[in-house]
């Protein structure tokens, strides 16, 4: 599929920018170019509209990347995230599959409650937040729409976004920079994952055709804290500022998953094993 035009939503975002830079490394042609982030918007708030707009662009292939991400915000606004991050995403699946093309879905891990783990790709859903039942019934009108769907559910991912605020490293980071303490958790374990991994497993799932459900997380699952001392290593940092705590102690609305770590096997199927944490961690941030 190098040479079609892959539409790739979110294109400002984390992993849709970064999908969007991958995409023209490797010679393959998008919507939007990357000189028309900016300007070139399928409009999500309105599902219906989004929808006309994809059809009209006539694509070869989608990876749908757009998307409320955050978790407090869905739950301020939940009629909007539900409009978002299910309507509009069931809306551009039924798109795809009309016109028989495959379709990506980035979902996340916070469709499960962090109980059971490690997760495989096919576990079944028990989200504790607003934002994880929205991508879970997501997930489902996706699947539901045609057989060339694919969707992959995220762990938390770091690197270099657009802005230098979005991932969770550059979260860390920027405590360093700012002179802030950050507490993390002792007892909150991820799978983070480099968002060119990230990226680089959604092309290749449109190359391969792949079709249901990929957990997509990195080579090591660990602890927020231990996760947070990884990245001041990487970058020449003293810990001192990253404080231990206690997920257990705290009460959070929604809850929390405490342990989202990940059954990689399909992965490395697909797509092979990843690079070490640390060298990920220097080449996203250039240490």
């Amino acid at each position: 599929m190098p040479g079609a035009r892959i539409v790739i939503t979110g294109a400002s975002g984390l992993v849709g920018a970064r999908l969007l830079d991958l995409a023209h490394r490797e010679g393959r042609s998008t919507w939007p170019a990357p000189d028309a982030v900016a300007r070139e918007r399928l409009g999500l708030d309105d599902p219906a509209a989004a929808a006309r707009g994809l059809d009209a662009l006539r694509p070869a292939a989608v990876i749908h990347a757009a998307a409320i991400t955050s978790i407090a915000a869905a739950e301020a606004d939940p009629e909007r995230a539900r409009r978002v991050n299910v309507e509009a995403t069931a809306a551009l699946a039924e798109v795809a599959a009309r016109r028989g093309i495959p379709f990506v879905f980035l979902s996340t891990d916070q469709v499960w409650d962090g109980r059971r783990a490690p997760y495989a790709s096919d576990d079944p859903p028990a989200p504790l937040s607003g934002y994880g039942r929205g991508k879970a019934d997501a997930e489902a009108a996706v699947l539901a729409a045609g057989p060339r769907t694919a969707v992959l559910r995220l762990a938390l991912v770091f690197g270099r976004s657009p802005d230098g605020r979005r991932s969770a490293s550059e979260m860390i980071l920027r405590a360093a920079e700012e002179g802030r303490t950050l507490d993390l958790f002792e007892d909150e374990f991820r799978q983070p994952v480099s968002v060119e991994r990230v990226a680089r497993v959604a092309l290749l799932a449109l190359e391969r055709d792949f079709r249901g459900r990929l957990a997509v997380g990195g080579p090591e699952g660990l602890s927020r804290l231990d996760f947070g001392r990884r990245v001041a290593a990487a970058a020449g940092l003293d810990p001192a500022f990253i404080r231990p705590a206690s997920l257990a102690a705290r009460t959070f609305t929604p809850p929390r998953p405490p342990d989202l770590r990940l059954d990689l096997s399909d992965l490395f199927g697909l797509a092979g094993e990843d690079e070490p944490l640390d060298e990920a961690l220097r080449r996203e941030h250039a240490l």
